[in-house]
């Protein structure tokens, strides 16, 4: 999350208002996905919420992608 707030001032946006929050997701997630592979595995994106707080483990996440997944 650093690196998206650093990269973004660097490229002279000083704030995220005004950017839809579907850019937002697409800067993260570019951020993220440091091996440019087009996806995140489950590990990845566990190990950079918890880093945020916003889980507490690998079967959250397994649930939360579960619950929003449109092919089970």
């Amino acid at each position: 999350m650093e690196d998206w707030i650093i990269s973004r001032k660097m490229s002279g946006m000083k704030s995220v208002s005004g950017v839809s929050n579907m850019d937002i997701a697409k800067d993260i997630f570019n951020t993220w996905d440091t091996e440019n592979k087009g996806f995140l595995t489950i590990d990845e994106l566990t190990e950079h919420l918890m880093s945020l707080g916003l889980c507490t483990s690998r079967q959250y996440v397994v649930r939360l992608l579960s619950a929003i997944s449109t092919s089970g």
